[in-house]
């Protein structure tokens, strides 16, 4: 089993709060990342990074929180790092496309989680209706065979024990 798997899975048995909290880390990182690097650099495809984690091992509601932090970190490394908006209006603005950039993130990640354990499920209920499936024919080929050592074991023997007393019958009628 490959790393990866392995941390996925301690993730998933973790309750919300852990993702979360390594989901915050990241924002804050990436923030810092973001600040060192100006305006020169963007750096914001990377906060979908902390979202889709939030996503994939926390709750809808919390990923949500992540992409508002994610946008505030945005917001505070854009004003930290002294980005010139000819209009406080622009940097607002600038701020709602991030957000809105960040929350359809979330969104995608969240719709393409559903697909997925949508997918996991019809498949697990397939897997299971072919187990009843062998059962079932398992049973009926054990069925079949009872009732042929059935019909071999009583039937064929009353069937034989009627040919024999059919021809003592037959045996005594020609004596007589």
């Amino acid at each position: 089993m490959s790393k990866a798997k392995v941390i996925a899975r301690y993730l998933r048995r973790q309750p919300a709060v852990l993702p979360f909290i390594l989901a915050l880390a990241l924002t804050i990182a990436i923030g810092l990342i973001d600040y060192l690097t100006g305006d020169e650099i963007t750096v914001d495809p990377f906060y979908s990074i902390p979202i889709l984690l939030m996503v994939w091992f926390g709750n809808r509601n919390l990923a949500i929180v992540i992409s508002i932090c994610c946008a505030l970190a945005w917001w505070w490394a854009n004003s930290a790092v002294g980005h010139r908006y000819s209009s406080e209006w622009f940097r607002i603005w600038d701020a709602i496309v991030r957000l809105m950039f960040f929350c359809l993130v979330m969104f995608a990640g969240w719709i393409f989680k559903q697909q997925r354990d949508s997918i996991r499920a019809r498949i697990k209920l397939l897997e299971r209706s072919q187990r009843l499936e062998r059962e079932i024919i398992d049973i009926s080929e054990r069925e079949q065979q009872r009732i042929g050592r059935d019909l071999h074991d009583g039937v064929c023997q009353y069937l034989a024990a009627i040919g024999f007393s059919a021809a003592i019958l037959s045996r005594d009628l020609e004596r007589e």
